[in-house]
């Protein structure tokens, strides 16, 4: 036990190969500088992703008590630049780096501040909510990759279609595969923006977990890149009554369809990174990581949009059976098919949605 700089009980806790000094509180709002337990999954897999991208430098525009910015530091061997307007918070995070025998460059000042005075190979941005304000600057001051969180999936998923609207310039409806519209709303918001600066942004790893949503991108410059990399944008149109799906066109026939988007419907795994990074989480014993990121390496290069088995099930009017017998059935008829991170009941498959709902 011990106190953080403004007299705040701290703890001694441990993830990976780092020691990490923290708030001593029952619920991670309550501390003066914030660190949530619950997102050591995030960071864990950042350790993998970052391992394998190699930046030589990053910055943590949202530092607080240091979590992600120190393990990077010592797990991954970058030159690290940690920021927070806290001084509690920089406080924390110096002790947290003497800790562990890194050097962290520890900045005290608004991130919007920080970023618009530096420029990092990689950027990453994990706020409390929103990434939108600081999104711009972030996307700038990145040379190479540029990392985000969204911890308001309700207003990216379709629960709050007028904040989507307003917040991520996107029209959006409720559907069985809400989180997986929910992360490519927000990378279709991050491609979007970025495309004014002549900056090309491209998904290469993204996950949902828990209560938030996370993308990794890697960034190029130019305007035609900008230009080719809009072209992955697209408007999805959904059919709540029989679920199907597909960008552009006319619609359903049920008459029943939605919009939703625009939205980037391109690939959101890079597969190769996916791999290095399941052998990264194997190596360091991050298990739940690894099922995480073995889970994404299965899924990557598979058609986007998934589908829901018990939504089938449902629209169809018959009791779910075993989800893998579906699969199977999917496979024999000679269809690719496989599950997703997205939903412990959903699938993917390249089936149109007749031989689909044949198979359930």
């Amino acid at each position: 036990m011990g106190t953080t700089g403004a007299g705040e009980e701290t703890s001694e806790i441990r993830e990976g190969e780092t020691t990490l000094v923290v708030p001593a509180v029952a619920r991670p709002e309550e501390g003066e500088v914030f660190y949530n337990p619950v997102q050591r999954l995030a960071r864990d897999v950042s350790i993998c992703v970052y391992k394998c991208l190699a930046p030589e430098t990053l910055c943590d525009a949202l530092a607080a008590s240091g979590a992600r910015g120190v393990r990077i530091a010592k797990e991954v061997g970058a030159r690290v630049t940690c920021c927070d307007r806290s001084e509690a918070a920089c406080s924390l995070i110096r002790r947290n780096a003497d800790l562990n025998g890194v050097e962290v460059e520890v900045v005290r000042s608004d991130a919007s501040a920080a970023l618009s005075a530096g420029h990092w190979d990689a950027v990453d941005v994990d706020p409390f909510g929103s990434p939108v304000g600081f999104f711009d600057l972030a996307a700038r001051a990145a040379r190479r990759h540029l990392a985000i969180t969204a911890t308001d999936p309700a207003a990216l998923c379709g629960v709050y279609p007028r904040v989507t609207r307003r917040r991520y310039l996107a029209d959006v409806v409720k559907t069985e595969f809400y989180h997986e519209v929910g992360v490519r709303i927000l990378a279709g918001f991050a491609v979007r923006t970025a495309a004014k600066y002549d900056v090309a942004l491209r998904p290469i790893f993204a996950h949902s977990s828990d209560h938030y949503y996370r993308i990794y991108f890697s960034k190029e410059t130019g305007g035609r890149r900008a230009d080719a990399a809009l072209e992955s944008l697209g408007t999805l149109r959904w059919c709540r009554k029989c679920l199907a799906r597909g960008l552009g066109g006319t619609g359903c026939s049920c008459g029943a369809d939605a919009p939703i988007g625009p939205l980037y419907a391109g690939e959101l795994f890079d597969w190769d990174l996916a791999r290095r990074a399941l052998a990264e989480a194997q190596a360091r014993g991050f298990s739940e990581a690894a099922g995480l990121l073995g889970a994404i390496a299965g899924e990557s290069r598979m058609p986007a949009f998934h589908y829901d088995h018990h939504a089938l099930c449902k629209a169809k009017g018959v009791p779910p059976r075993k989800l893998s017998k579906v699969l199977a059935a999917l496979a024999a008829a000679g269809f690719r098919a496989g599950r997703t991170h997205f939903s412990e009941t959903g699938f993917r498959t390249d089936a149109a949605l007749s031989e689909i709902m044949k198979a359930v």
